[in-house]
């Protein structure tokens, strides 16, 4: 979803597949722009402050992820991913919105 959502978008991608340890040097060689969106299949927010912390400077960091209440709504699956932000629209809304700052 998050690669179909940037298509046609000039941004940078980097994957982690665990949530520690985090290749900090590689972070902050990549992110130039100090505009990062995370896009976390877990809490949203759990990593922000740590990328924030790479940088020491002025850094604008978003996330995606799972809010921290319990989702008491009813639906589909697609209901629940458009709810929580995981759909390829909503996800390139907020990379739009974090190029266009």
């Amino acid at each position: 979803v998050t690669v179909e959502a940037i298509d046609n978008l000039d941004v940078e991608v980097l994957y982690f597949y665990q949530l520690q340890p985090l290749d900090d040097s590689l972070i902050r060689a990549k992110c130039k722009t100090r505009k990062i969106l995370l896009i976390e299949p877990f809490y949203s927010n759990t990593m922000v402050a740590h990328v924030a912390y790479l940088f020491q400077e002025k850094t604008r960091v978003e996330s995606v992820g799972y809010p921290r209440v319990f989702i008491r709504n009813y639906g589909t699956l697609s209901e629940h991913l458009d709810f929580l932000g995981f759909t390829r629209d909503r996800i390139r809304k907020k990379v739009e919105e974090l190029i266009n700052l």
